[in-house]
């Protein structure tokens, strides 16, 4: 089997008092920690799902993590919520024994707490509702 290839990311600009961890995992100003390496094992593990799907979902959080990134630090509870609320629905998706009312239930927790920032950062809540959609459709 193998290995994935390590996500990276380029980050350009003004990072005040932000800390990238690598690994995957990034850090800024305490708001904003969304593990892909993590996320990426359970959406291998998506057993309704072709390939083609599994790397529309990987998209769509990469996407996801980029956009955070750019939030306003002011917002970095939203942010936090949002990227949590993300890995829960990749986590229950993963699922051998799949809950589709418990895939529903947190996909409709990610969804809400993407609408929290859809003034400031409509992208988000839309490549929130953009995974919400292809994870419930896994499978059909």
């Amino acid at each position: 089997m193998s290995e994935k290839p390590k996500e990276s990311t380029n980050i350009s600009g003004n990072i005040q008092g932000g800390m990238i961890n690598i690994g995957g995992s990034q850090s800024f100003q305490g708001t904003i920690n969304i593990r892909i390496d993590k996320m990426h094992q359970a959406i291998d593990k998506f057993t309704d799902s072709s390939d083609f799907e599994k790397q529309q979902i990987r998209s769509l959080i990469k996407q996801l993590h980029e956009a955070l990134s750019a939030v306003p630090p002011e917002h970095g509870r939203n942010v936090e919520k949002i990227a949590k609320r993300a890995e829960e629905l990749v986590d229950e998706a993963s699922d051998e024994e799949l809950d589709r009312d418990a895939i529903e239930a947190k996909a409709n927790l990610l969804k809400k707490a993407a609408e929290n920032v859809k003034e400031i950062m409509p992208i988000v809540a839309s490549i929130a509702t953009n995974l919400v959609v292809h994870i419930l459709n896994l499978g059909s």
